[in-house]
């Protein structure tokens, strides 16, 4: 890993480009997201949004197409939340960027875009795009979950495109799946790895739509053998009112072979040491009622033997607009199967990165409720309620609350979360953020 870290930079010393911002809608921004969900519920935007990182290039046509003035009011906001980043990306505001957090506690991360994974940090980045290649380089230190203090470059990347085709190598955030609040192929629970992934998408195809597929093969920072992950992950939206997604993992790296040598065997499913999971998952579009826009999502997970059902997810979710006020409320489930739990042969405990398990399968099963609220004045409200059963603990609830607004020409993020365990006792964790962008 380290001989990745030192290619890595000195690829990116090496290049001179244009400055522009990130080619991509990254997991970082929960009302971006509801926001593109809420023109794609419209028919506006015909790209599936159940895979971040998500190329502009998906959304880019769709966006200069509309004419906001014909638009309702409520999709006037969405119109303008949602170009103000496209815009920030095609122009190249803020790509310099500063970030600074600290907890009472390090957060239990739940759910899309977690602000606080650390207990404390300081996190820079710059980045440059330009037509057919782009680099972010990254430079944090932050006291991690696991306790350690540390330097490193999580969210550095450099990325090659040339037309629907992108090459990139990095260590990004990821979210596989239609759901806000967990995902059982790829969530927030661990820290990024790095990976080197290669991704084509298409528009307008007559059967499958808009489309998207990424592969790529990263290295865990893990304590089981199998230690390398490959991945890959199609998309498609053929109708407006149906997404359909399906993702399939491959843990290895424990057999005595050269990690060149074992990969061919894990792509012709050769290598018997090797963990294995399917995943499929939609996302159906509800009619809209006096405005307020409805859908319904699920996910199911198939573990090593590809014929059983280890665990399920569903949720729905609904946006509102009420007296210039965005509401976005959402309801989901998740329940891990009794038959595939940590102590089976077929242990997701398998899929980790510094002891946290890259999906949300750690819990025999997870509710929440709860929503997002983006005022007229950009202060942002979220607020979720979660039951949760662990597999090795006694059941708790817990509520999370974060409230962002703007601050010094940044934003500034205000969060905690309580939880209520009868075994252990309650917990109260509180932390604060500020979030800063720049241009040269």
């Amino acid at each position: 890993m380290r001989c990745f870290k030192i290619l890595f930079i000195g690829l990116l010393v090496t290049l001179v480009w244009q400055t522009q911002a990130s080619p991509w809608v990254e997991p970082d921004n929960p009302m971006l997201r509801v926001n593109l969900q809420q023109l794609a519920d419209a028919g506006y935007i015909k790209a599936p949004l159940t895979t971040f990182p998500l190329q502009w290039a998906l959304i880019s046509d769709d966006l200069q197409r509309i004419d906001p003035t014909t638009l309702p009011a409520y999709l006037k906001l969405s119109y303008r939340y949602v170009k103000h980043y496209y815009n920030d990306a095609r122009l190249g505001r803020g790509n310099s960027h500063l970030r600074m957090m600290s907890a009472t506690q390090t957060s239990y991360n739940l759910g899309y875009g977690s602000f606080a994974r650390d207990n404390w940090g300081v996190y820079s980045s710059y980045e440059s795009t330009d037509a057919n290649y782009s680099y972010r380089l990254n430079a944090n230190y932050a006291k991690q979950a696991d306790g350690s203090k540390d330097f490193n470059y999580q969210g550095s990347y450099l990325a090659m495109a040339q037309g629907q085709y992108t090459i990139a190598a990095g260590e990004l955030d990821r979210w596989w799946g239609p759901g806000w609040q967990s995902s059982l192929t790829w969530s927030q629970n661990s820290y990024p790895i790095p990976a080197i992934s290669v991704s084509r998408f298409g528009l307008n195809n007559l059967v499958l739509g808009d489309w998207s597929i990424i592969s790529l093969v990263g290295k865990l920072d893990s304590v089981s053998p199998n230690n390398y992950l490959w991945g890959t992950r199609a998309m498609t939206h053929p109708v407006q009112w149906l997404e359909l997604g399906g993702s399939f993992q491959s843990y290895w790296g424990a057999s005595d072979k050269q990690p060149y040598q074992e990969f061919p065997d894990v792509v012709v499913d050769n290598e018997d040491s090797a963990k294995r999971q399917t995943s499929l998952d939609m996302h159906i579009q509800l009619p809209t009622v006096a405005e307020v826009s409805q859908g319904i999502y699920g996910q199911v997970v198939s573990g090593q033997s590809q014929t059983e059902l280890s665990s399920y997810l569903y949720g729905w979710e609904s946006s509102w607009f009420v007296l210039g006020q965005q509401a976005h409320l959402i309801f989901e489930r998740q329940e891990l199967r009794d038959s595939y739990q940590l102590s089976n042969d077929y242990d997701p405990n398998l899929m980790v990165d510094g002891g946290l398990a890259i999906n949300d399968q750690r819990f025999e099963s997870l509710w929440s409720a709860g929503g997002y609220l983006l005022f007229s004045n950009n202060h942002q409200l979220q607020l979720f309620v979660h039951r949760i059963n662990p597999q090795t603990d006694s059941t708790y609830y817990q509520t999370s609350l974060e409230y962002q607004l703007p601050l010094w020409k940044g934003q500034l993020h205000l969060g905690g979360d309580y939880r209520s365990q009868r075994m252990n006792g309650d917990r109260l964790g509180m932390w604060i953020g500020w979030d800063f962008r720049f241009s040269d």
